[in-house]
């Protein structure tokens, strides 16, 4: 078994569990438009960054079908590779707008996301680049 951290506690895994954890962080209220930040984590496979994000999208893809890709970039947060996208749906009959960092740390793959209303793109933009300079990754 390996130890396992979070914030609040630490216990003993059992060999073969995967880290699928969310973590889902909400806006203080709807005035904002900034409707979420979510951190998501997936176990890394022998395939290159950029196919996992290609994967990873054609499932969210399928799940919402409005789902465009605007932008794509690959980029370097922290000291880590990673690749971010700028996204557009509709979901619930609500334009949205999602910033996206993909990135490899040691065995997981972790997904960064800000999710904002498509009106509140530019303060959703704003707060990635926040987010993302801001980021400190520790060795597990």
């Amino acid at each position: 078994m390996i130890t396992y951290r979070v914030d609040e506690l630490s216990f003993d895994l059992p060999e073969g569990f995967a880290d699928r954890t969310l973590n889902v962080f909400f806006s203080p209220g709807p005035h904002t438009g900034i409707l979420s930040l979510t951190i998501a984590r997936e176990p890394v496979n022998d395939s290159a960054l950029g196919e996992r994000v290609d994967h990873a999208l054609a499932a969210m893809k399928e799940a919402l079908p409005s789902l465009r890709v605007v932008d794509r970039r690959v980029a370097v947060i922290g000291y880590l590779p990673a690749v971010e996208t700028k996204i557009q749906a509709t979901q619930d009959r609500v334009p949205v707008y999602q910033r996206q960092a993909f990135i490899e740390w040691f065995d997981r793959l972790l997904l960064v996301s800000i999710t904002s209303t498509r009106q509140k793109s530019p303060q959703c933009d704003a707060l990635a680049e926040k987010i993302t300079a801001s980021l400190r990754f520790r060795k597990p």
